[in-house]
């Protein structure tokens, strides 16, 4: 929400310096409102066409949320996987949801998994939460609940109570030496990639 309202400020400056200060520009201006989703989508096009992976992997998001213009997954799909493969790590986190759940993309439970797993390697808490149950559930990789355990246990490190919630519900199901088990890979693991 944040960034959508710091978006339509600089749609507004961009609107308002093009008619020529010190124009007064009504924002709540149906005409305004729409020139501003133009601006800002046109922005962050022409920078996302230039290989810019923030812009890739938010003008994915004007069109995965339908911002000012049409919602279109397969878009937000194609702009996501742009900045992706650039490493960006909220794109291919967002890129695993469309796989997960098979919007704008054919649903591929591995696809998804993998980039999960590119996105939790960097410590997105949403990714290691959605691995937890992917492994839960062997939802696109094998059913591990130990490995399951592992990123609950790493996505409540950072403050996720729902992580730390399911985590301790599996754990019910689960014998001490796995738990121990999950642990160790997540002291590993955090020792590992918090270099």
């Amino acid at each position: 929400m944040l960034r959508w309202k710091i978006c339509r400020l600089i749609g507004v400056i961009a609107i308002t310096v093009s008619l020529g200060s010190p124009t007064v520009v009504n924002a709540s201006d149906p005409e305004v409102e729409r020139m501003v989703h133009k601006a800002v989508h046109d922005g962050f096009e022409r920078l996302a066409k230039e290989g810019d992976a923030y812009a890739q992997f938010e003008l994915g998001a004007l069109y995965y949320q339908g911002e000012g213009i049409l919602q279109d997954y397969q878009k937000a799909a194609h702009w996501w996987r742009n900045a992706a493969q650039q490493g960006h790590v909220d794109a291919q986190y967002s890129l695993a949801v469309l796989y997960h759940g098979g919007k704008g993309v054919p649903q591929n439970s591995r696809k998804a998994a993998t980039l999960y797993l590119k996105a939790a390697e960097k410590g997105h808490a949403f990714a290691q939460n959605n691995l937890g149950f992917l492994y839960r559930d062997g939802d696109g990789v094998p059913q591990d609940y130990v490995k399951a355990h592992m990123w609950w246990n790493l996505a409540a490190s950072t403050g996720d109570s729902d992580a730390a919630e399911v985590r301790d519900r599996l754990a019910r199901r689960m014998t001490s030496d796995q738990i121990a088990e999950a642990q160790s890979l997540a002291r590993e693991w955090f020792r590992e990639y918090n270099k």
